[in-house]
This record gives structure tokens, C-alpha cells and sequence, in this order.
């Protein structure tokens, strides 16, 4: 594997637990659901390793609907939820650069 491969592995990877027990993970952010009047009620983060946390709705978690499409590095508590799905709730974030 090339070195600019494995250097673009590793900006992608998710990072489990810190210190804070938070996980980093990074990625796009993605709309999964909508409502009857189309509007998103459901966003995730999906990583380059096709990997998907699903974005629990707290103030973090909502500022993230101006970020679609974007990549960001988010920093949160995961969580299992129905069917296996991972949750993260957010507690910081930051915009990457393209």
C-alpha cells in the first residue's frame, strides 16, 4: 500500500474512547430520514470505511443539518441502539477541509 493511501486510511479511521471516553469519529454527514413534508429527521455520519452513526438529535447533534455533505470529525458518545445501530451523541465537532 502506498504511503498517500495509508495516510488517507488514517485521516478516515474512528478513534475508540479517549480519556473522556468520547469515540472520534470522522466522515460526511448524510440525511437518512425525512418527515411528510420532506423535511430530514434523521442525519448520519458515514465514514470511508462504510461504517454509519447514526446523529442523536441534541443541539450539537442539529447544528451538524448546515454540515450535509460535508466532511467533519465528530467527537461523541457511541451507543448501541435498536437492530445493532450505532448512535453517537455528539459533544464537539469541527468542519474539515475538502
Amino acid at each position: 500500500m502506498g504511503l498517500e493511501v495509508m495516510e488517507l486510511m488514517q485521516a478516515w479511521k474512528t478513534e475508540k474512547g479517549d480519556a473522556n471516553g468520547l469515540t472520534t469519529v470522522r466522515g460526511l454527514v448524510i440525511p437518512v430520514g425525512w418527515d411528510d413534508r420532506g423535511r430530514i429527521t434523521e442525519t448520519v455520519i458515514a465514514t470511508h470505511f462504510e461504517d454509519e452513526y447514526l446523529i442523536d438529535q441534541n443541539e450539537w447533534g442539529e447544528e451538524l443539518l448546515a454540515f450535509l455533505r460535508q466532511r467533519v470529525k465528530v467527537m461523541g458518545i457511541v451507543k448501541e441502539g435498536a437492530g445493532g445501530r450505532k448512535i453517537i451523541t455528539v459533544k464537539k465537532y469541527e468542519l474539515l477541509e475538502e
